[in-house]
């Protein structure tokens, strides 16, 4: 058996507890966590709720991630990633909760109107400030569309979820 410093065990402790914290959160903050980034619809197809996918997306842009959250409440949470051109990406953010919140705010009460093809859009700035971020509820879902693009692109999009 090899004596081990007291540098190498503080550092074999450390490792453990980390471990122990990242399992604890996933199993305890995250709920059951389904994520595909080899291939991100196994994810959409594993969903528990219909994942409202775009028939439209920019000229380029690809599915790269897809997340699936179940939350503790009993509803559920999906991100889908696109990416595109010089690192832009379009984010959709699903969620069942009813009181669903982004940031701190009801993507519902701030903003304003925007008439689509689909539903009425709120539209609002994103939690940074400066992306246009587009939310509606259709049918259970609370959706958020938001990417580098204008209203009329992101409002494509957005009209295009089935």
């Amino acid at each position: 058996m090899t004596k081990q410093s007291g540098f190498t065990k503080l550092v074999v402790a450390a490792i453990a507890g980390i471990a122990i914290f990242a399992a604890a959160f996933t199993t305890i903050g995250l709920g059951a966590r389904q994520s595909a980034s080899a291939d991100p619809m196994n994810a959409v197809k594993a969903a528990p709720f219909a994942v409202l996918m775009p028939t439209y997306v920019p000229a380029g842009a690809q599915l790269m991630r897809t997340d699936v959250f179940r939350n503790a409440d009993g509803s559920a949470d999906a991100d889908l990633i696109y990416v595109f051109g010089n690192n832009k990406r379009l984010h959709l953010w699903e969620t069942t909760r009813a009181e669903a919140t982004l940031g701190a705010k009801n993507p519902l009460s701030t903003g304003t109107d925007v008439k689509g093809t689909l539903t009425t859009w709120r539209q609002d700035k994103g939690m940074d400030g400066a992306v246009v971020t587009l939310s509606a509820r259709i049918g259970q879902v609370l959706i958020t569309i938001d990417g580098p693009l204008s209203v009329e692109e992101l409002l494509r999009v957005a009209d295009s979820v089935r």
